[in-house]
């Protein structure tokens, strides 16, 4: 038995998330990916990955994991995978690369630290063409504000129920060590590059949100330390959507 670790990229604008969903209809990365490799093996064959990313999110740098019963080479395996996924039907879903590892390596579990990006196409027209691969956002930005707003969020452990889905503050441990926050313009799109061990449910889509109402000027770059402070959901603060949302790279 080998085991294979692979990196995904992916549009997820048709897809239902990452996970497998208990209604087997709904189309998933996940199960898109099982099926074109169970086709290659020739057996069932079950993944697992370094990061769960929701409806309509993409991925440069989704990495996964399974084993093979079968000597194949690496370049064997990307072939093979991305043959089956066209076969199915899939343009959107690629395998980049494929590598032998060692059978305790764990795509979630042997993860280091997990890179998100969020593109925001801050122009004042909105482009047709990349509509479902980033968050059109027509007014002003400073910069500097925000970038002076996501330094309270960066360093240390803090709760950061007042960043997360209502539905997971309950079930989960809130407190969180963000690594680091970029924030920088490239022409009209305005990026904003998340880095930490793990996150919680829509974290990097509602703290991008608070920091475009202080880059608009609607917040004040300290208000972050009260958002967080109350440990709720701000009420005048939008979530993000799930289109200019990207899972980055993984470090191990």
């Amino acid at each position: 038995m080998q085991r294979y670790k692979a990196v995904i990229e992916y549009d997820g604008t048709n897809y239902h998330g990452m996970q497998k969903q208990k209604d087997a209809s709904l189309p998933t990365i996940q199960a898109a990916l099982e099926h074109a490799i169970s086709q290659f093996a020739n057996a069932k064959v079950e993944i697992d990955y370094s990061g769960r990313t929701d409806t309509g999110v993409h991925a440069f740098g989704q990495v996964i994991h399974f084993d093979l019963n079968c000597e194949r080479t690496e370049k064997q395996v990307l072939r093979g995978i991305n043959f089956y996924l066209i076969k199915d039907g899939i343009f959107d879903i690629a395998v980049k690369k494929v590598e032998k590892v060692a059978g305790d390596f764990h795509a979630r579990f042997s993860a280091q630290s997990r890179m998100y990006l969020y593109r925001v196409l801050n122009s004042e027209i909105a482009s047709p063409l990349i509509a479902n691969r980033v968050f059109f956002y027509p007014y002003k930005l400073d910069i500097e504000k925000m970038r002076a707003a996501a330094a309270w969020l960066v360093g240390k452990k803090m709760d950061f129920s007042s960043f997360c889905s209502a539905e997971s503050v309950e079930n989960v441990n809130t407190m969180k060590t963000i690594m680091s926050i970029e924030i920088w313009r490239e022409g009209e799109q305005v990026l904003f590059k998340y880095e930490a061990k793990s996150f919680l449910h829509n974290m990097i889509r509602i703290m991008t949100g608070v920091l475009l109402e202080v880059g608009r000027g609607r917040l004040k770059p300290e208000d972050v330390l009260t958002i967080l402070g109350a440990k709720k959901r701000p009420d005048k603060c939008e979530t993000a959507p799930s289109c200019g949302l990207y899972f980055l790279e993984t470090k191990y």
